[in-house]
């Protein structure tokens, strides 16, 4: 008779996978590797199943476990934010909150989470600090950090995952006509690039060998990404934008999709310090709530067409 599976094992294959294998948890956890992959091994003997190949020095998940990981993902992140929740009960949250993104996701995503937190913590402050660079939480007494991507390899930081967005080259029509088709990443790079950072830009993207980071020097720099839209539209160049934010434009054909191998889909979470204040633990907890009943994508679909409906209503 097989023993019951552990929630503590099921938190280990969790967060190698999010980790990117079993050394870089071992490393952000402070325990030997060996701790580890005996504890994903418990669990796969207690469901019956191999989960991960052993024979690759990225861990990979096999056919059965890509069939669960989401489902035990789902049930380590409920119970992280199950106690997250009680840890501030009976703690009033109050305080400056300050915040951190990219310019690509403060003006659509942050609004209603923000929102949610304000009203259920009323005596709560909160400063966003919008910022195509990745701060250090600690040194800029940032408490919570929105990311796109890998996670840092830190044992000061925890991470909850709130889903995925897929980032995308985009241009008008009459770009392309005056430019020539982009075929390849070197001809991406000859482009008028418009870019979020202002200078040493790096744009991690997709290729044949897997993720790569690839530096880009923009000809238009703006910390706004709705005026990266508008001038792509206009034909000053190539963005790199979410592709949910630019659906409407594909499908009226005011953009189009380039270099589309390239394109990255990349997990989106929140960072926070785990040793950081009651406010930050409460703020992640407002998050998991908000997104409970709705994906990620469709939370920031609608926020990028109550955006646009309110420009249009602005002219």
């Amino acid at each position: 008779m097989r023993a019951a599976p552990s929630l503590d094992d099921v938190t280990l294959l969790v967060d190698a996978v999010r980790a990117g294998g079993v050394r870089a948890l071992a490393r952000q956890r402070g325990v030997p590797r060996s701790t580890v992959s005996r504890g994903i091994a418990r669990l796969e003997a207690s469901l019956g199943l191999t989960l991960i190949t052993r024979n690759t020095v990225r861990l990979q998940l096999t056919e059965a476990g890509e069939g669960c990981f989401d489902r035990l993902a789902a049930a380590v992140d409920e119970a992280r934010d199950a106690v997250t929740e009680l840890s501030a009960t009976g703690r009033e949250v109050r305080g400056l909150l300050r915040l951190t993104t990219t310019p690509i996701f403060a003006d659509l995503l942050l609004p209603d989470l923000v929102a949610a937190f304000l009203e259920r913590h009323p005596k709560a402050r909160v400063e966003v600090v919008p910022s195509p660079d990745k701060l250090d939480l600690e040194a800029q007494r940032v408490d919570v950090a929105v990311r796109a991507g890998a996670l840092p390899d830190s044992d000061r930081l925890a991470a909850r995952r709130l889903g995925s967005v897929t980032l995308g080259f985009f241009a008008s029509p009459a770009y392309l006509a005056r430019r020539g088709p982009v075929r390849t990443l070197e001809e991406l790079l000859a482009q008028d690039l418009l870019v979020t950072q202002r200078q040493n830009a790096v744009w991690l993207v997709q290729t044949d060998h897997g993720q790569e980071s690839l530096r880009v020097t923009g000809r238009v720099h703006a910390e706004n990404n709705e005026f990266l839209r508008h001038l792509c539209e206009r034909g000053a160049g190539i963005a790199r934008l979410p592709t949910y934010q630019v659906s409407e434009q594909v499908s009226a054909g005011v953009l189009v999709p380039v270099l589309e191998s390239a394109w990255l889909t990349a997990d989106l979470n929140l960072l926070y310090l785990l040793k950081g204040p009651a406010r930050a633990k409460a703020f992640v907890a407002v998050c998991a709530d908000v997104l409970k009943d709705a994906k990620l994508a469709d939370v920031l679909r609608a926020a990028a067409l109550d955006s646009r409906q309110a420009t249009r209503k602005r002219r």
